[in-house]
C-alpha cells in the first residue's frame, strides 16, 4: 500500500512564536499539538522555541522508567506486550514539524538582519503568511518542505541532516523574478522620497527670508 501524502499548512502558528516563553510557550504547544506534548516538554525544562529547537529528541526521555511521566506515556505512547513504550507516529510528527518551522523561521530572519542591505531594502522585515508560508510534506517516513512565495513561486528546500536548509529561497528572493522583494524596494523608496519631502519642508520653515528679516527690523527700529 502506498504511503499517503500528508501536506501541513504551519500558518496556524503565531507569527511571534519565537517570542513565546514558560506558560504562553506551554500554552501555544497545547493548542497546536496537545496536553501531553506540552506537559512533555514542561517535564524536560524546555521553555521556549529555543530550547526546543536545541533539543536533539523530546522524546527520548519517555524510554527512561520514572513515574512522573506514567500518564505522558499513556497519551503519547503505544504500550507493547513486553512493557516498553513506543512514541505514535502522529505526534512525532506534529512536534516535528513545529521544530522545522521555528527553525526555518529564526534562520531566515538571521539571513535577512545580514543581507538586508544587499537587497537594496530598509526599515522592514519578512514576515511569515504574508511575504511567505511555509509547507511540510509527509511521504510515510520522509519529510518535504517549501516555502510558497507571496510572488506565487514554490521553492522546494533541500534536507541538509535534521534540518532544512533555505539556500533555494536565498537564491529567489536575490532573483530578478521575486516581486515580493521588488515591492519591499518601491515601498522603501517611496518612503524615504516622502520623508525628504518632510525634511525639506521642515527646512523652508526654519529660515526666515532676508528681506523679511530687514523688514522686522526697520519696524521695530526707534
Amino acid at each position: 500500500m502506498p504511503f499517503q501524502l500528508i501536506s501541513v499548512d504551519t500558518s496556524v502558528l503565531p507569527t511571534d512564536v519565537l517570542t513565546f516563553y514558560d506558560d504562553n510557550f506551554y500554552q501555544m504547544v497545547e493548542i497546536i499539538v496537545g496536553p501531553a506534548e506540552a506537559k512533555l516538554l514542561e517535564a524536560q525544562g524546555i521553555r521556549s522555541v529555543y530550547s526546543f529547537l536545541n533539543t536533539e529528541d523530546a522524546f527520548h526521555i519517555l524510554s527512561i522508567q520514572c513515574s512522573t511521566l506514567n500518564n505522558i506515556k499513556k497519551s503519547i505512547c503505544f504500550e507493547a506486550d513486553d512493557n516498553t513504550f513506543i512514541v505514535k507516529p502522529g505526534c512525532r510528527n506534529v512536534m516535528n514539524e513545529i521544530n522545522h518551522h521555528d527553525f526555518i523561521i529564526r534562520t531566515l530572519n538571521e539571513w535577512f538582519e545580514k543581507h538586508y542591505m544587499e537587497l537594496n531594502i530598509r526599515n522592514t522585515s519578512l514576515i511569515e503568511n504574508e511575504d511567505f508560508k511555509i509547507l511540510f510534506i509527509t511521504n510515510g517516513s520522509s519529510e518535504e518542505a517549501c516555502i510558497l512565495c507571496s510572488c506565487r513561486a514554490k521553492v522546494h528546500l533541500t534536507k541538509f541532516r535534521q534540518n532544512f536548509s533555505l539556500s533555494n529561497y536565498y537564491k529567489h528572493m536575490k532573483s530578478k523574478s521575486c516581486t515580493m522583494i521588488k515591492k519591499k524596494k518601491i515601498i522603501n523608496c517611496t518612503t524615504d522620497d516622502q520623508s525628504n519631502i518632510d525634511d525639506d519642508h521642515d527646512s523652508s520653515d526654519d529660515e526666515i527670508p532676508e528681506s523679511t528679516a530687514s523688514s522686522k527690523r526697520k519696524r521695530f527700529k526707534k
